[in-house]
């Protein structure tokens, strides 16, 4: 029972940390921009959809730099933490970016997927106001848009 158990939580991990998700994660985090669709409150359990009045802009410079715009104003820049898996040798599908906030001493934000449909993926985040990533103390989700730059 005990060995099933783990045979299947070192699989689920091996699934979460996939070369595939990596390599999704990496390209949508290299030199690109996002808008804020909608921001999920897991803790009250509501949602705040973005309009033209408030926006929220992340935009990721040479795949370690993260710039966050709050209503065309900059508020954060973040820099990426390399994260690896319990061998060493493989990064996290997860990216995760630690930085100074105009309204917080620090804070951590991870980037991480949603796939809405198939072979389709949105970034989400999620953040957390207080220092190091603590997946217990997340509170905020964000979905975001691919705002492309050719438009």
């Amino acid at each position: 029972m005990i060995n099933n158990l783990i045979v299947w939580l070192l699989g689920a991990l091996v699934l979460a940390c996939s070369p595939r998700e990596i390599a999704i994660v990496s390209s949508m985090t290299f030199n690109s921009q996002y808008e804020a669709d909608r921001t999920y409150h897991t803790n009250s359990k509501r949602s705040v959809y973005y309009d033209q009045s408030h926006t929220r802009t992340l935009t990721f410079k040479n795949g370690d730099t993260l710039i966050v715009e709050d209503d065309g104003r900059v508020t954060s820049v973040m820099y990426r933490l390399d994260f690896y898996n319990w061998s060493g040798k493989q990064k996290h599908a997860n990216a995760i970016y630690d930085g100074v906030d105009s309204a917080f001493k620090r804070k951590t934000i991870r980037i991480t997927l949603n796939e809405f449909e198939k072979e389709k993926f949105a970034l989400v985040t999620s953040e957390v106001m207080d220092g190091d990533y603590n997946p217990a103390a997340d509170s905020v989700w964000t979905y975001y848009k691919y705002l492309d730059p050719n438009k």
